[in-house]
């Protein structure tokens, strides 16, 4: 699947090196000239939110501190965030994201672990829905 809906600029915040690796992998596969921007917390991502300009954020649910419902709430106070996609990656097969989507910006999640070569329709399919 060719995907042209995926955007150029993402931030990935996700606190896993490995996780790190494999999604940037991923991504760069789906869309050679993508941008992506790899912070490992959710305190970093909120104290970098300024000189960022993401046009997506993949956010990991379980993060060390601030998890990523905090992460992204607090990303919400930040305007430039507040009409972008957000997508949640996680493990936990019960997590209920949307419960928390206020601005409707929340496309859905990636179960984890995940098939890397699949990554890029994935996100294109939940940007879609």
């Amino acid at each position: 699947m060719d995907c042209d809906i995926l955007p150029k600029k993402i931030l990935l915040v996700d606190d896993d090196l490995t996780m790190q690796k494999i999604i940037n992998l991923s991504l760069n596969r789906a869309k050679p000239d993508i941008e992506l921007t790899i912070i490992s917390s959710g305190e970093e991502a909120i104290e970098a939110a300024d000189s960022l300009n993401p046009e997506m954020v993949i956010l990991d649910y379980r993060l060390n501190g601030m998890d990523g419902i905090q992460t992204y709430q607090k990303l919400q106070e930040i305007e430039k965030f507040q009409n972008i996609p957000f997508v949640f990656m996680s493990g936990e097969n019960d997590l209920d994201v949307m419960a928390y989507n206020d601005n409707k910006n929340i496309k859905g999640i990636i179960k984890k672990p995940f098939r890397p070569a699949e990554l890029g329709n994935e996100l294109c399919e939940l940007l879609l829905a």
